[in-house]
């Protein structure tokens, strides 16, 4: 390990306790989350200790995930049929990454306005920017609050971790961020007055946090700004009902791609 590992590992380390421990006293109720993500964590704790370290490793991945998508887009993106279920079908083993599925659609409705929550090191974030790119159009809206702990479902604690001294997003590679805001905060405060300001939006992307009361507030928040022939997008939909509630009362196309979930706003 270099010099340069090691003092990372230091930094990030001292983060995860110094943030956890916060977040255990002020949810003491919690303990049985916390004692089980952290066994969890032991358990993965080379894949887990690779992704927030050797970062190089992680861009250089992230970049051959890029190259990928765009080939595999000139491949199979003329037979893409976002509005049926048998396109996606047939893409699921090609995408070895839910999150590319998101390069296919932008690329197909190339849109103007996205508004995502939820960024972490930026992939989901990266594959947006990058389709906006090859689309010469659109802009990306993100708000996202990073080394957030919150717990989900069936009490269970989650974390995005950042990389010591690394901001939301830092996989993404400069050029793609021409056509890219971050807005770092919560979701209930940042998202109503973004989206008051923008007035209205072709695609919005949750991929903050899993919690019911969270989720569903951004489907609420966001649905009524969505313009028509736009979509709501949603990833890890299993987590909660929120997803499956929302759709209650709502005439509108559902698709469900590797726990991403797609409404098309018709």
């Amino acid at each position: 390990m270099r010099l340069i590992h090691f003092k990372r590992t230091i930094f990030w380390v001292g983060e995860l306790i110094y943030t956890l421990c916060k977040f255990w006293i002020k949810n003491p109720l919690e303990t049985k989350a916390i004692l089980r993500f952290i066994v969890e964590k032991i358990i993965a704790f080379p894949q887990f200790f690779s992704r927030n370290v050797f970062i190089e490793k992680h861009s250089r991945q992230f970049e051959r995930l890029l190259f990928q998508t765009i080939k595999l887009y000139n491949k199979h993106g003329r037979n893409f049929n976002l509005k049926n279920m048998r396109s996606y079908k047939q893409l699921e083993h090609k995408l070895p990454n839910k999150a590319q599925i998101l390069y296919f659609l932008i690329r197909n409705t190339k849109p103007n306005i996205i508004v995502e929550t939820g960024v972490a090191a930026g992939e989901s974030t990266g594959l947006i920017l990058q389709a906006l790119k090859d689309n010469r159009k659109g802009m990306l809206y993100s708000i996202d609050l990073p080394f957030q702990w919150y717990i989900y479902g069936s009490h269970k604690l989650h974390l995005d971790s950042l990389p010591a001294g690394k901001e939301s997003g830092f996989l993404i590679p400069g050029e793609l961020k021409k056509r890219w805001k971050l807005i770092l905060g919560n979701t209930h405060e940042r998202l109503p007055n973004l989206l008051k300001q923008l007035g209205e939006i072709d695609i919005f992307f949750h991929d903050s946090e899993h919690t019911y009361e969270t989720m569903f507030f951004e489907y609420q928040t966001n649905w009524r700004y969505i313009k028509k022939g736009g979509f709501l997008l949603s990833d890890d939909i299993s987590y909660t009902k929120a997803f499956k509630n929302f759709l209650k009362n709502k005439r509108v196309k559902k698709i469900v791609f590797k726990d991403l979930g797609i409404i098309s706003k018709d």
